[in-house]
């Protein structure tokens, strides 16, 4: 069990004890504004506010007036310098953080998390696939080296698919084998760990498979254009319209998120999708790069109008939500090399947005330089006014 987990399942647990528990998704401090700006929102407190500190400010106002019964879940905060200034000042609130800085954890005095024993990764197995043998359930954790994310895998694929234990480590391994000897396809830095790389492509594969001899708009049919698009997405608070972008709306998207859930590929939170970063590199290496690019000309085109009509309209707190999605979104056109006009009406809008709701010009500055980058090295005219975007050809 990890860090976020145990943060979970306390919160679950003493639920009793609190009247409000908000979990604070943390990995930066624009992460953590746009969660304050959520609880805002939630809560009507207050005016739209334009800048960090009338953000903290609303918020220690609102968490002083809801009394002391409150759990706030600060998770994945990389250091104690990311949460400078960022904490309420409210006497009685409790504060837990998660953190993948043990030092700080360790002098802080806090808990820190080994790795699951084997005793618990099994049992933990066990309990999503109550019906396997402990013996097979026991071979299940050690094909996966007892990683949390890999046993997730495992287990979702099998009670999905309800694919035997034998079976499905016989085609882990194979795909493992293919994984070491094609060269390029293991992502971010998990040659070492390509078990858990070829669980991850198991579970995306089998969900590819699906689709493509499922019914038409059926869940099972929409699960890998769902499952595409968070792949070119920053992989946390996903919104739905982005998710389901050119999809078509009804039941069948909501049965494609609870397909994608069983095979435990994203995880629905708040109204909002998650998706692991590995699962996110699994789904774009299996994509053909002409299909990479139509999509990220779509979403470069629909975030640039959103931002636009958000920040013309004061919507803040949503304008907020798009935010790291359209830096990801252009960074990964930029690496591409298929920056064009969009691309600069984006950098130039997000900009403004984080100039308006964090105040944070260093940040802002720095993209817009890479929008003026761009159109100094394009040819004369191949590049649109940035704020009058054209929609994507094609």
């Amino acid at each position: 069990m990890g860090k976020s987990s145990i943060a979970s399942l306390y919160a679950h647990r003493y639920r009793d004890q609190y009247e409000f528990v908000w979990w604070i998704p943390s990995d930066t401090r624009e992460e953590v504004l746009a969660a304050y700006r959520r609880i805002l929102a939630e809560e009507r407190h207050g005016a739209e506010s334009a800048t960090e500190g009338e953000v903290l400010a609303q918020v220690n106002l609102l968490f002083a007036q809801l009394g002391t019964r409150l759990l706030l879940v600060y998770d994945n905060v990389a250091n104690r310098e990311l949460l400078r200034r960022m904490l309420p000042a409210c006497e009685g609130t409790h504060i837990l953080i998660t953190t993948r800085d043990s030092a700080w954890a360790t002098a802080d005095g806090g808990l820190v998390v080994e790795r699951m024993t084997t005793e618990e990764a099994t049992a933990w197995a066990r309990e999503r696939l109550p019906d396997v043998s402990k013996t097979e359930v026991s071979e299940l954790v050690d094909a996966v080296e007892g990683i949390p994310l890999g046993i997730a895998q495992a287990t979702g694929y099998i009670a999905a698919t309800q694919c035997p234990v034998g079976v499905y480590l016989a085609e882990l391994a194979d795909c493992r084998a293919r994984l070491l000897d094609g060269s390029g396809f293991v992502p971010l830095d998990y040659r070492e760990g390509a078990t858990l790389t070829a669980a991850v492509a198991l579970s995306v594969g089998k969900v590819l498979a699906q689709s493509l001899h499922s019914p038409e708009n059926s869940g099972r049919h929409l699960a890998a254009g769902l499952l595409a698009r968070c792949a070119l997405l920053a992989p946390d608070f996903i919104p739905l319209h982005l998710a389901t972008l050119d999809l078509p709306t009804g039941s069948g998207v909501y049965s494609a998120v609870a397909e994608l859930r069983r095979f435990s590929l994203v995880d629905p939170r708040d109204g909002m999708l998650a998706i692991h970063s590995i699962v996110q590199e699994v789904v774009r290496a299996l994509m053909d790069g002409e299909t990479v690019d139509m999509m990220q000309g779509r979403f470069q085109y629909e975030l640039v109008e959103r931002l636009v009509d958000c920040q013309k309209q004061h919507r803040w707190t949503e304008a907020a939500a798009l935010i790291e999605h359209a830096v990801h979104v252009t960074h990964h056109v930029i690496g591409s090399g298929h920056a064009d006009g969009n691309t600069v009406a984006l950098l130039a809008n997000v900009a403004g947005a984080i100039s308006n709701i964090h105040g944070d010009l260093v940040r802002s500055e720095a993209l817009l330089r890479e929008a003026l980058e761009i159109v100094e090295h394009a040819d004369e005219g191949a590049v649109d006014d940035p704020v009058s975007p054209s929609p994507p050809s094609g």
